[in-house]
C-alpha cells in the first residue's frame, strides 16, 4: 500500500547507483517498472469502493511523491505492467 523502510532502501540503493553512473559521464536510460494491475490492488478497490485504474493512480501518484521527498533522482521513464500486457 504505502511505501515503506524496504521500498525506500531499494530506491535509494539504486538511485546511489545510477547517480555514480551519470557521475561518471555514463548516458543512463533507467526504466521503472509500475505495477498498476494484479490481484491484490484489485481486492482494495472492491474493498474501497472505488474503481482499480483509480486506484492505481492514486497509489503511483503517492509513491512518486515518496520517491521525490527522498530526491531519488526519477527514471527517465515509467512503463506500466498495463502497457506491456
Amino acid at each position: 500500500d504505502a511505501t515503506h523502510l524496504g521500498h525506500a532502501a531499494t530506491y535509494l540503493t539504486f538511485d546511489l547507483v545510477h547517480r555514480l553512473w551519470l557521475d561518471g559521464g555514463h548516458d543512463v536510460h533507467y526504466v521503472q517498472n509500475i505495477t498498476d494491475v494484479d490481484d491484490p490492488l484489485f481486492e482494495r478497490a472492491q474493498r474501497d469502493g472505488i474503481g482499480w485504474r483509480e486506484l492505481a493512480d492514486r497509489e503511483t501518484d503517492l509513491f512518486r511523491e515518496d520517491m521525490a521527498a527522498l530526491r531519488v533522482v526519477p527514471p527517465r521513464d515509467y512503463v506500466a505492467a498495463t502497457e506491456a500486457v
